[in-house]
């Protein structure tokens, strides 16, 4: 997931960027300077590190923009129709999943199932695997909230990072003191 949404994302911050420099002009932008425009916005990315994992998506996205009879806009438009496509298809169990792997790959929170007398190691996340079992009807569809418990200060960034993805309302439960461990209930988006 982290690479589908750093791939999604990227597409349409980059075609939204098209969009408002067109809107810019009253002129006809033609294929070739829309190239341009597209070229321009995405080269930067090759070079910054939050996009790392998608270089060489970056650089097939150039390399269709430079080439003289590349479309660019469209190849872009095609990639954001099969990650909506795919995104329809998801289902919460999914989303939970995909939530999970972003945390570990953008903050190198680990995770996992556990009972209730486990005991917890920092730095992870921690799911109790009946209310993660009642948490999701066979559909995968999600019916009741979700608890995710972290021994961790960086319980504020999981909060910050569920917002951004907007894959789930994230709503905080008092921390425990003793134990500093924090509680996260994820709510379905609606």
């Amino acid at each position: 997931m982290a690479f589908n949404y750093l791939v999604s994302n990227l597409v349409d911050n980059a075609l939204l960027h098209l969009y408002f420099s067109i809107e810019e002009t009253s002129r006809f932008i033609p294929m070739s300077k829309r190239n341009e425009i597209l070229v321009r916005y995405l080269k930067p990315k090759l070079k910054d590190e939050h996009y790392r994992q998608i270089k060489s998506e970056v650089r097939s996205m150039l390399s269709i923009g430079r080439s003289t009879k590349g479309d660019l806009e469209t190849k872009l438009v095609e990639v954001r129709n099969l990650y909506q496509g795919r995104d329809k298809r998801l289902t919460d169990a999914h989303k939970l999943f995909d939530l999970l792997k972003i945390l570990r790959c953008e903050q190198g929170l680990g995770n996992r199932l556990v009972n209730t007398n486990e005991k917890s190691v920092p730095e992870f996340i921690y799911m109790l695997e009946e209310n993660v079992e009642q948490g999701f009807n066979q559909a995968g569809d999600q019916i009741a909230p979700v608890s995710l418990f972290l021994e961790s200060n960086k319980i504020n960034v999981v909060i910050e990072v569920v917002k951004r993805t907007g894959i789930f309302s994230a709503e905080l439960q008092p921390l425990t003191t003793d134990t500093q461990q924090g509680h996260i209930l994820l709510h379905p988006k609606i």
